[in-house]
C-alpha cells in the first residue's frame, strides 16, 4: 500500500500511525527489506517518495482509503487534488452467484471483488499484499488468512476462513458489505475521473505555456 511504504522510505525509524494497517513482525521485517532494496536502487526509474516532482496519479477512493492517503500527501509533502478509480462502470449479476474467492490480494484483486461484489478469503505473499489486505479486512469486504509466527500458511485456518466466508453469517455481512461499497463507487467513478482528466488538461497547458516562455 502507498501510504505504507511511503511512510517506511521517509520514516523508517517511526511507527505507522494506523493500528489496522500495522504489519506483524514476519511481514514488517519483508517489507523493511524491500524499501532497503529499492533505496539503494540506481535506476532512476526508481526513487523513494520524497524524490517525486510533478503528480501521481493513484486508483484509490476515499471511501476506501481516504485517512491513509492522506497521510502520504503529509509525509511526502505532496498536495493531494483528488481521487479516482478505474474500473467498472457497470454490475455483472451474474457474478452474484459466487460467494467468494481466494486470492493473494493484489490491487487488481481488490478492484475485481468491489466491481462484482464478491469478497475475498485473502492470502497475501509479499510486496503491497499484505497492506492491502489488511485495508480490505478494515473496511469489512474481506477476510485474512494469518500467517503463523514463521510466515506459513495452515491449512486448517485457510480452511476455517474459507467457511466462514463461504457458508457462515460473517460471509453473509461480507456480500452485503461489498455489494454496497461497489454501488457507492461505480456512482461517483465517473465524477473522479472528470476531476483527474481536468488537472491533467491543466498541468499539459502549463507545460505548453513554460516551453513557449
Amino acid at each position: 500500500m502507498r501510504s505504507y511504504f511511503s511512510h517506511l522510505f521517509v520514516k523508517p525509524d517511526v511507527e505507522f500511525p494506523f493500528q489496522a494497517l500495522r504489519l506483524r513482525p514476519y511481514d514488517l521485517t519483508r517489507a523493511h527489506e524491500v524499501v532497503k532494496e529499492h533505496g539503494e536502487d540506481d535506476d532512476p526509474e526508481v526513487r523513494a517518495p520524497e524524490e517525486f516532482t510533478g503528480m501521481m496519479l493513484i486508483g484509490t477512493s476515499r471511501e476506501m482509503e481516504g485517512k491513509y492517503i492522506d497521510h502520504m500527501s503529509e509525509i511526502i509533502k505532496f498536495k493531494r487534488d483528488g481521487y479516482g478509480r478505474m474500473g467498472s462502470t457497470s454490475k455483472n449479476s451474474d457474478s452474484f452467484e459466487y460467494r467468494g474467492f481466494v486470492s493473494h490480494w493484489g490491487w487488481n484483486s481488490i478492484s475485481e471483488s468491489i466491481d462484482y461484489g464478491i469478497p475475498v478469503i485473502a492470502m497475501p505473499m509479499d510486496l503491497d499484499q499484505p497492506m492491502n489486505a489488511k485495508l480490505i479486512v478494515e473496511i469489512g469486504v474481506a477476510l485474512e488468512v494469518l500467517r503463523d509466527d514463521n510466515g506459513a500458511l495452515q491449512r486448517e485456518d485457510i480452511a476455517r476462513v474459507i467457511k466462514d466466508v463461504i457458508c457462515g453469517k460473517c460471509g453473509e455481512n461480507l456480500r452485503c458489505n461489498v455489494r454496497n461499497l461497489g454501488e457507492m463507487l461505480r456512482s461517483k467513478n465517473m465524477e473522479d475521473i472528470d476531476v483527474a482528466v481536468l488537472k491533467l488538461t491543466q498541468l499539459c497547458h502549463e507545460k505548453n505555456e513554460s516551453k513557449n516562455c
